[in-house]
C-alpha cells in the first residue's frame, strides 16, 4: 500500500471523528470541567492568598537581631559566667606554662557553654559560632581566632604558651565576653 493513500485515509478518518457529534461533546465536557477546574484554582489560590496575609508575622528588617546577652535572660547566668571567667584567670598563673594551656581549654569551654545555654545549635563550637554570623558582633572573628588557637593547643602538645601568647588569647575570649554582656 502506497504511504500517501494511507496517510490520507488516515487522515479523513480523524476529519470524520472530529466532525462526528460523539466528539463534540466529549470535547465541550471536557472543556467545561476544565474551565471549572480552572476557577477553583484560581479561588482557592486568592483565599489561601487572603490567608497567608492574614497570619503572616510582621518582621521588623530595621530592628537589630538580639544579643547574646538578651538571649542569656536566665537569673544568675551571666554572673555565674562572670565568676567562671574569673576562676579561670587566677588558674591561669597558678602553674605557666601548664596552667596557660588549661587556661585557654577553660576559656574556650565556657563560651562553648555560654553559646549551648543561649540556644545556639550545633555539632560543635566552630557552628555555634557560625550562628553568631547575623548578629554583628565585632569580637566575633577575634573569638573564632582563639578557638582556632585552642585546635592547635588540643592536637599538639608539642606548642608551648607564653604568658604574654596566654594573655593575649585570653584577652580575645575576653573581648567577646565583654561585647555580650557577661563581663
Amino acid at each position: 500500500m502506497d504511504p500517501t493513500i494511507f496517510l490520507t485515509s488516515i487522515t479523513t478518518s480523524l476529519s470524520r471523528m472530529i466532525a462526528s457529534e460523539t466528539w463534540l461533546r466529549i470535547y465541550s465536557t471536557a472543556h467545561v470541567v476544565f474551565v471549572i477546574g480552572d476557577i477553583v484554582l484560581v479561588i482557592g489560590s486568592i483565599i489561601l492568598a487572603i490567608r497567608a496575609y492574614a497570619s503572616r508575622r510582621t518582621i521588623d528588617i530595621h530592628a537589630a537581631p538580639p544579643s547574646v546577652a538578651q538571649i542569656l535572660k536566665k537569673p544568675g547566668l551571666q554572673a555565674a559566667y562572670k565568676e567562671l571567667w574569673d576562676k579561670i584567670l587566677a588558674r591561669a598563673i597558678v602553674s605557666p606554662p601548664d596552667s596557660y594551656r588549661t587556661a585557654l581549654m577553660d576559656a574556650d569551654a565556657l563560651i562553648d557553654q555560654l553559646l549551648q545555654d543561649a540556644g545556639f545549635v550545633g555539632t560543635n563550637m566552630a557552628e555555634r559560632l557560625g550562628r553568631l554570623n547575623n548578629m554583628g558582633l565585632r569580637s566575633l572573628n577575634a573569638v573564632f581566632r582563639a578557638h582556632k588557637i585552642r585546635n592547635e593547643l588540643a592536637h599538639s602538645s608539642d606548642i608551648v604558651l607564653l604568658e604574654k601568647e596566654m594573655k593575649e588569647v585570653l584577652s580575645l575570649y575576653e573581648k567577646f565576653l565583654r561585647e555580650v554582656k557577661i563581663l
